[in-house]
Parts: structure tokens; sequence; C-alpha cells
């Protein structure tokens, strides 16, 4: 194995050096389109202060989950994410 190597080593350069085109071969560039500079907002889309975040849902979890339903809690979360995806 350790005589095929050189040669392998020598046949990808070999192969490297002919697959390679020159600058007159190569498409142009293409021309630079403009960038917005704002991020687009569809119609409807929620403000950041609408978005829910986990502290919104903190205080009724506290209320509502205990030590003797938190497993139950917990599966029926699981099944309303496996549902939604």
């Amino acid at each position: 194995m350790s005589k095929l190597m050189p040669w392998m080593l020598l046949a990808s350069m070999l192969f490297a050096g002919a697959c390679g085109s020159s600058e007159e071969e190569a498409a142009p560039a293409a021309e630079p389109q403009e960038v917005a500079t704002e991020p687009a907002v569809a119609e409807g889309d929620p403000s950041d202060e609408e978005l829910p975040v986990p502290e919104d849902f903190e205080a009724e979890a506290e209320a509502e989950i205990n030590a003797e339903n938190f497993a139950e809690e917990l599966d029926s979360l699981a099944a309303e994410i496996e549902s939604d995806g």
C-alpha cells in the first residue's frame, strides 16, 4: 500500500492541474445587485412586543404544574408539539 501512495499522489496532482481553467475561459463575474437595507415585513407579521416569550407563560405554569401532575403536563406538551410538527 505504501508503494502505491506516491503514485496516487502524483496522479491526483496531475488530475487537479488538468481540471483547472484559465482566466480566459472563466465566466465573467456577475454585476453586484442592490441590497435592501431594511428587512421586508409582511402584512400581519407580529411585532417583537406581540411575540410570546417564556416569561409570558411562567406564572400560569407555576399555578397549574406541580410535583403531582408534572409528568402528565409534560406528556401533553410533547403530544402538542408532535401534532404541530
